[in-house]
């Protein structure tokens, strides 16, 4: 029930962000129309109308806890970001299939295959003390075990 509920949520502010800044944008005027209508079939002033649509919207979004809806209203008011983010995304996303597909036919075509990937051991090499130096200090000043 908690998947499809957030699936709802999730819908919810994108819709509602859409057509909020679709509104803001002038783009589309569904005001007028929707609200007179509305206002004829439940019998009820524009007013009350508009504000039980957004008590209906905001009581969905609000369902899901205080951070959640914080978030949710941030992303409205973000949402051309929003839309952009995702069309970069969208856009890196392309870019990365073209070039693996790019990649594989030049490596078809000249007929390079991935070559197993070799393990490299770093080798430090010790270089024992000299023979006037005190062991027994220089194991006081760095202690073998660390303390």
């Amino acid at each position: 029930m908690a998947p499809v509920a957030n699936y709802a949520r999730r819908a919810t502010t994108f819709l509602v962000a859409l057509f909020l800044w679709i509104h803001a944008l002038f783009f589309l005027n569904v005001q007028s129309p929707l609200i007179s209508t509305l206002t004829k079939v439940l019998r009820l002033g524009a007013f009350e109308v508009v504000l039980f649509g957004l008590l209906l919207v905001l009581s969905i979004l609000g369902g899901s806890g205080f951070w959640r809806t914080l978030g949710s209203f941030a992303y409205i008011y973000f949402f051309p970001f929003v839309l952009l983010v995702y069309a970069l995304y969208g856009c890196a996303m392309l870019v990365r299939a073209v070039h693996k597909l790019l990649k594989s036919q030049a490596n078809l075509q000249f007929g390079i295959t991935a070559a197993p990937a070799q393990k490299t051991v770093a080798t430090i090499p010790v270089v024992p003390p000299k023979s006037g130096v005190n062991l027994a200090r220089h194991r006081q000043i760095w202690p073998e075990n660390g303390h």
